[in-house]
């Protein structure tokens, strides 16, 4: 690990921990002492080349699932461009960042108690996935 990217997961650890504290409580902040080197890595190439893929899937699958009762909305003109607001809820980090590693990643509704995504993960594919 190099310090440029403890660095760059240093300053936008802030405003995920926001997210994920309003969705998880304290228990659920990441606390950058407590990452293992291989864990920061693993940060910093989620944070800098996959989360906002991820996002982007997990808010079409919700989309998906909720497509029936939000149908009607679907077709007003100013709901052209919507797009279902998600946040990242969780993050359960892998103990060693290598190739084919297990992690986990919620992703849900932005309102406390809304529907969640979880992605069970090997390395940055998805091996499995569920909605609650």
């Amino acid at each position: 690990m190099d310090t440029t990217k403890r660095d760059y997961v240093k300053a936008n650890l802030s405003p995920l921990n926001k997210i994920l504290n309003k969705h998880g409580g304290l228990e659920n902040k990441i606390k950058l002492t407590k990452l293992k080197p291989d864990q920061i890595d693993f940060l910093h190439e989620l944070m800098t080349q996959h989360l906002e893929g991820y996002i982007e899937y997990a808010r079409e699958e919700i989309f998906d699932f909720h497509r029936e009762e939000l149908q009607r909305y679907l077709d007003m003109p100013q709901y052209k461009d919507w797009k279902l607001p998600v946040e990242v809820h969780g993050i359960t980090l892998p103990q060693k960042f290598e190739e084919g590693c297990e992690w986990e990643l919620q992703i849900g509704r932005t309102w406390f108690g809304g529907t969640q995504m979880g992605l069970i993960m090997k390395g940055w594919n998805i091996d499995d996935q569920y909605i609650v």
